[in-house]
């Protein structure tokens, strides 16, 4: 066997390169960071070019590692804006477990599984909605469950000028779904807001979700509802995979599944981003990222 020396002056530089990674824990956050730098630096063009106004509402990102899923959603949100939650869903956690769960089945969320969860825009009811949602994909079952994602702009192109000055009407309220406790019925606002050429939209399309005041509008909601479901894509997500959507011109949902509420189950990571998070209505005091 070969014997190899280094100098005094080598043994003191490979100790400084050494220090930061002397245990195994300090070794697995270097290299997990190092795979996250990775992930971001191949995912970090296609990003920017769609934050960047392309005519795009919606992104996939083929990735592929799931061990780092967690970072690389907090460090793609950063290119996007700013990372935050809601105190009132999932105890205010910045990054959430989208899975089904056994209690939930039945229920029109994110939580849900045996009914539909029919096309929203995410936090409809709260004055600061996201402006970008990121889902992160760590498992999909084999008979996968797609994402449902229709464009504001597909769907208003299927309605009348009549029903879309009704949806501009401030006569809508929203309600919160069953993740949020405590949360209460919004305000009365519109559904629709921006030019046709590029519409803003505001809406959750599951049962009693959004009501609307006068027969005009319910009607011009039903419609729009259609509209969504009619020109709705379905997006299914791989392991590694992550779904970037403008909260603000897309609704998005998913057919109901049948769930083993076991290690097989579909499970995503879910990340709300704004722009401009410490301005605007119902925006939290600076530097808090959990909105109270």
């Amino acid at each position: 066997m070969a014997n190899y020396w280094i100098s005094a002056q080598e043994r003191r530089s490979l100790s400084g390169l050494l220090a930061p990674i002397r245990d195994l824990s300090d070794l697995d956050d270097q290299l997990s960071l190092a795979r996250t730098a990775a992930a971001m630096a191949s995912l970090a063009v296609p990003l920017k070019a769609f934050a960047d106004g392309t005519t795009d509402a919606w992104l996939v990102l083929r990735h592929g590692d799931t061990a780092v899923m967690e970072g690389l959603l907090l460090g793609l949100s950063a290119l996007l804006g700013e990372c935050f939650a809601f105190q009132a869903e999932r105890d205010g956690a910045l990054v959430q477990d989208i899975r089904p769960g056994r209690a939930d089945a039945g229920s029109r969320s994110s939580a849900g599984s045996s009914v539909e969860l029919d096309l929203h825009t995410e936090a409809a009811f709260h004055p600061r909605r996201p402006d970008f949602l990121l889902l992160g994909c760590l498992r999909q079952p084999g008979d996968a469950v797609p994402t449902m994602i229709a464009t504001a702009e597909a769907a208003l192109a299927r309605l009348t000028v009549a029903d879309r000055e009704q949806l501009r009407l401030p006569v809508f309220r929203f309600r919160p779904p069953a993740t949020f406790v405590d949360a209460t019925l919004s305000p009365p606002g519109p559904v629709l807001q921006g030019p046709d050429s590029a519409p803003l939209l505001r809406v959750n399309c599951n049962p009693g979700h959004t009501t609307a005041s006068g027969a005009e509008a319910a009607e011009a909601l039903d419609r729009l509802a259609a509209a969504l479901r009619a020109c709705a894509t379905p997006v299914t997500l791989d392991a590694g995979d992550v779904l970037v959507l403008d909260n603000r011109r897309t609704a998005h949902g998913r057919p109901a599944f049948a769930a083993g509420f076991d290690s097989h189950d579909r499970w995503l990571k879910r990340v709300y981003v704004a722009e401009n998070l410490w301005t605007g209505p119902g925006a939290p005091p600076h530097p808090t990222r959990v909105i109270t």
